[in-house]
């Protein structure tokens, strides 16, 4: 193979370039394998808990604040965190259990019972 070294122009490195870029065209692509679909609905599962945790900081920054502005220091800032605790629990509970009946409607066959081991 004819490789030029950086600074030299010429044909040579016009060779060079081609046959790398043809040995990254030309390898066949492999086919995902099921752990990238699992991967994906991890990350599904962790955004749950994010949205749990972010529901329960707005609200209690949104009582604070309402403190600060009403000057009843402690008393919107715990009724906030404990509204943001509910909400949050619901809201992630309403989610998985609409995941469930997604999950029982695309595997009918296996009677919506998920595998042990599964991770889902």
């Amino acid at each position: 193979r004819n490789v030029m070294v950086a600074g030299q122009g010429g044909s040579g490195a016009k060779v060079a370039c081609a046959l790398f870029h043809k040995r990254l065209i030309s390898r066949p692509m492999k086919e995902p394998s099921g752990s990238s679909r699992e991967v994906g609905e991890g990350y599904k599962y962790v955004s749950l808990g994010f949205t749990f945790a972010g529901g329960i900081i707005f609200f209690m920054g949104m009582g604070f604040l309402l403190d600060r502005w009403l000057g009843w220091m402690p008393l919107l800032t715990v009724v906030g965190t404990l509204a943001g605790a509910v909400l949050s629990f619901l809201n992630i509970y309403w989610k998985l259990q609409a995941d469930e009946r997604q999950y029982k409607a695309d595997h009918p066959h296996t009677g919506g019972k998920r595998k042990r081991g599964s991770g889902v």
